[in-house]
């Protein structure tokens, strides 16, 4: 009896330090070469979804359209890899997340006794993501600035100051977040979740979009208002338009 009470122990404190340390980190990059990496049953977008309601920024595969903090510093990267650990009974998922060293700072795994592979797998994902904390690391980022002489000195910038202006698309609102001096996204008003990045392009005003489910579009600024072509599945696209409140 004491010897499980002492195992359980142990584990409970890896659990705590593996999610502090998860915690410290602002941006992820979710790895495409481990199980699911072709988003098999939904995983990357339900793994997607978990992390930002969680105030994770997402890097997408591109590394030009990362923040500068996060191209001059990879080590504020954490890459999260999904993993199939299913036994012969149970649908098992379990979510590693490495550092910039590839050396796995903490884990965390779920179960689920639904049979089905798509209901199990998603239910199993969905345990294991629930420990995971909020991201502490999103008000203020560790910035690299280069000066005269090659010296490197650190800085920390807020990168939310001040009340952020409002926009809507006539059914929802978001608040407008400048993560670095030349990119912001579009949050949902209610829980910071961030419906698409903005980064700039060659051309004022114009920028390269990141949105929620991973797709790349193009966005401008008209009149005041931000306006965001919306892919269609047939490669044709919609204007959104969010006007400022």
């Amino acid at each position: 009896m004491m010897k499980n009470i002492i195992h359980l122990g142990f584990l409970f404190i890896f659990c705590a330090l593996s999610a502090q340390s998860i915690s410290d980190f602002s941006y992820i990059k979710i790895s495409r070469t481990g199980d699911f990496k072709n988003n098999e049953y939904g995983l990357i977008n339900l793994l997607q979804t978990k992390l930002q309601e969680r105030k994770y920024l997402l890097l997408p595969d591109d590394v030009s359209l990362w923040p500068e903090n996060a191209q001059k510093n990879p080590c504020q990267i954490l890459k999260a890899e999904l993993k199939n650990t299913s036994s012969f009974f149970k649908n098992k998922v379990r979510v590693d997340f490495k550092d910039c060293k590839d050396q796995t700072i903490g884990y965390q795994e779920g179960t689920s006794s639904i049979k089905d592979y798509e209901p199990g797998y998603r239910e199993a994902l969905g345990f294991a993501l629930k420990p995971i904390p909020q991201s502490n690391g999103l008000a203020q980022n560790n910035i690299q600035i280069s000066a005269a002489g090659n010296e490197a000195i650190t800085a920390k910038k807020a990168i939310e100051t001040g009340a952020p202006a409002i926009f809507s698309n006539g059914n929802m609102k978001f608040n407008q977040i400048f993560i670095s001096e030349d990119q912001f996204i579009l949050a949902e008003a209610n829980q910071s979740t961030p419906f698409a990045t903005f980064k700039n392009s060659s051309k004022k005003e114009v920028y390269h979009v990141r949105l929620r489910d991973g797709q790349h579009t193009l966005g401008y600024t008209e009149d005041g208002s931000v306006v965001v072509d919306m892919p269609f599945p047939d490669g044709t696209f919609r204007k959104e338009i969010f006007r400022k409140l």
